[in-house]
């Protein structure tokens, strides 16, 4: 069985600590970074299984990031976080857009640290959001596929 290497990437030292904290126990290869520059320079040194990614980024914003892990790492899977609902959805204006970033899962904090050790053990656990919203319709899940 394969250790899952996994960036954490919050700016935030009290989410960062507590999402070390929650995933320590588990058979991880934690990775750490401050900022998306840092984040994009650990993606493209080291090959990434899943990025735990906070909306609220400087340096490279998360968007920035992400649409690197898109064009380098397409196997790496996005968990992001983000401080409330309302930003989220600001930022994400359509689930259609959620889906073609590449973005499978996406928690708002707080958060139980549970629900973050469940995504990153369950490999088929991913569009969260589309609870968020409802259903996507077929003809997303069409485009995005054709990406």
């Amino acid at each position: 069985m394969d250790i899952k290497k996994i960036l954490i990437c919050d700016p935030d030292n009290g989410w960062e600590s507590q999402i070390l904290k929650s995933l320590g126990e588990q058979a991880f290869e934690l990775l750490t970074a401050r900022s998306g520059k840092e984040a994009q320079d650990i993606i493209y040194s080291q090959e990434i299984d899943i990025i735990i990614i906070a909306l609220e980024l400087r340096d490279f914003t998360a968007i920035e990031v992400i649409k690197y892990i898109k064009y380098t790492q397409q196997k790496t899977r996005i968990i992001l976080t983000c401080k409330n609902l309302e930003t989220f959805d600001n930022t994400f204006s359509s689930d259609k857009k959620i889906a073609k970033m590449g973005i499978s899962d996406y928690l708002i904090k707080p958060f139980k640290a549970e629900k973050l050790i469940n995504l990153t053990l369950d490999k088929n656990a991913s569009d969260s959001w589309r609870n968020l919203h409802g259903k996507v319709s077929a003809n997303i899940e069409e485009e995005v596929s054709d990406l």
